[in-house]
């Protein structure tokens, strides 16, 4: 089998990106964080493993490339 080599990204390109699609990062949406406390208390809280997955590490590459 051949792997065709692809080009590689400008890491600020991707970055600017990943800005793009998740949107502030750095700024806690106080709803979001009442509502997740309280699915939390009551045990009803059960998030999608590939979405836990995906954001951590959209989180660490934007650590990695700042």
């Amino acid at each position: 089998m051949v792997h065709e080599r692809k080009p590689l990204r400008d890491p600020q390109f991707d970055l600017a990106g990943l800005r793009i699609e998740v949107g502030p990062v750095d700024i806690p949406r106080t709803e979001t964080v009442a509502r997740l406390r309280a699915a939390i208390a009551r045990g009803s809280y059960h998030p999608d493993p590939h979405d836990v997955a995906r954001k951590f590490l959209r989180e660490t590459l934007e650590q990695l490339l700042t």
